[in-house]
């Protein structure tokens, strides 16, 4: 199983599961303890990013309720290309 690691946000998610489909472990240490509301909202920030990605939702920071998705990917963006 795929284990990316190093720079993983939640912003990276959509990316990380492209590359590598589902069966994926995200090695978030950064990405949860450093999250701007603190590491529960981390944790609940990687929830919600996996659930967008499944419903195949925008990661625009527009289209984006307040929470702790929106916190994250104002801090750390989207990693697109």
């Amino acid at each position: 199983m795929p284990v990316p690691s190093a720079g993983i946000h939640p912003g990276v998610v959509p990316k990380a599961i492209a590359d590598y489909g589902e069966d994926v472990i995200l090695n978030a240490g950064t990405g949860i303890m450093d999250h701007p509301d603190g590491a529960s909202s981390g944790v609940k920030a990687f929830f919600e990013a996996w659930k967008y990605v499944e419903n195949g939702e925008s990661f625009s920071l527009e289209s984006l309720p307040l929470g702790a998705l929106r916190s994250a990917i104002q801090k750390w963006g989207v990693y697109n290309f």
